[in-house]
């Protein structure tokens, strides 16, 4: 994989483990949720599928910034039916 170190395009906890290492190194590193994507936070909900867009194919996995009152960070798609799509605010990779 390749990145840009100091640019914050990895998580803070790895790019911290990595810092000083050159071409070559072998490691084993474990980040804590606090220094990945953060602690998971309460749960998914569900809302009513007309609240997005009829022209978009919804799938599970999908990531969208609502447009509500306070609401500022990403949400992904965890599940679809016809009438509901259930949504979660927790990043999806493992904490």
């Amino acid at each position: 994989m390749e990145y840009l170190h100091g640019a914050d395009n990895i998580v803070p906890g790895l790019e911290r483990k990595i810092t000083g290492r050159v071409v070559g190194d072998k490691l084993s590193v474990v980040v804590t949720p606090e220094e990945g994507y953060g602690k998971r936070v309460g749960g998914s909900q569900k809302v009513p599928r007309d609240s997005f867009p009829d022209d978009v194919d919804l799938e599970v996995g999908m990531q969208f910034w609502p447009r509500a009152p306070g609401q500022t960070d990403a949400v992904w798609v965890v599940g679809v039916t016809p009438t509901e799509v259930e949504i979660d605010a927790n990043h999806p990779l493992p904490a």
